[in-house]
C-alpha cells in the first residue's frame, strides 16, 4: 500500500467556510456524500476521528475537500491511463493523510470447472445452461484480451469448451431420442458441479 500526501492547486473544491458550519458529522458526512463520487461509492474511507476533527476546523475541512478532489483526479487518471486497472481504495487517516491502494487483476478460465460441468451435463437442457455459461466466458475473455488483462491463449481455451460442449450437446439430443417414456432419471449431479 503506497502513502502519498496528494496536493493539486487546480482542484475545485468549496472555500467558503466557516467556522462552526457543521453541527454534526452526519450533517457533514451527507455533504461529503452528496458532493463527491468517491466518498458516495465507497472508494474513499475517511477516518471517524479525523471527520469529528474537520467539523470545527476550518483548515482541516478545507485539506479534507481539496484531498478528495485530488483523489478524483486520480481515479479518473488511473481509469483512463493505467493498463489492468480494476479500481482502488483509498483512506484517509486520524492524521488527515491519504493512503492509496490501485489494483488490477487478470481473467483467466477456469477450464477444468466448465469440463466437470459439461461432463455433468444428462440432458438437452443442462448443456444449454452450460453453453449460456461459455458464452459469458468468452465474452469476458474477449473483452479481458481487449484490455490486457489475459492472452490469446485464455480466448482458445474457451472456443476448444464450446467445441466440446457441441458435442456433447449433439450427442445427448441424440440420447433424448432414443429413450422411452419412462426416461432414465437425471441426478442432480450437474447441479453440484456448477456450484463447485
Amino acid at each position: 500500500m503506497a502513502v502519498s500526501n496528494i496536493t493539486n492547486n487546480n482542484a475545485a473544491y468549496r472555500t467558503n467556510y466557516n467556522d462552526n458550519m457543521y453541527d454534526k458529522e452526519q450533517e457533514f458526512t451527507n455533504y461529503l456524500l452528496g458532493n463527491y463520487e468517491s466518498v458516495r461509492n465507497g472508494t474513499v474511507a475517511i477516518s471517524k476521528s479525523y471527520l469529528r476533527k474537520c467539523l470545527n476546523d476550518e483548515e482541516k475541512r478545507r485539506q479534507l475537500e481539496r484531498n478528495l478532489s485530488d483523489v478524483e483526479v486520480m481515479i479518473k487518471d488511473a481509469e483512463e491511463n493505467l493498463d489492468g486497472y480494476i479500481g482502488m481504495k483509498v483512506k484517509i487517516n486520524t492524521d488527515g493523510e491519504v493512503e492509496t491502494e490501485s489494483y488490477g487483476g487478470a481473467v483467466v478460465f477456469n477450464e477444468a470447472k466448465r469440463a466437470a460441468q459439461i461432463a455433468a451435463a444428462m440432458t438437452g437442457t443442462d448443456i444449454k445452461m452450460i453453453m449460456g455459461i461459455l458464452n459469458k466466458d468468452l465474452t469476458d475473455c474477449e473483452s479481458g484480451l481487449k484490455n490486457g488483462f489475459c492472452d490469446e491463449n485464455e480466448v482458445k481455451k474457451v472456443k476448444a469448451m464450446i467445441q466440446k460442449a457441441q458435442a456433447k450437446q449433439m450427442e445427448l439430443a441424440a440420447q433424448e431420442r432414443s429413450i422411452n417414456a419412462n426416461g432414465k432419471d437425471t441426478p442432480d449431479k450437474l447441479t453440484i458441479n456448477l456450484l463447485i
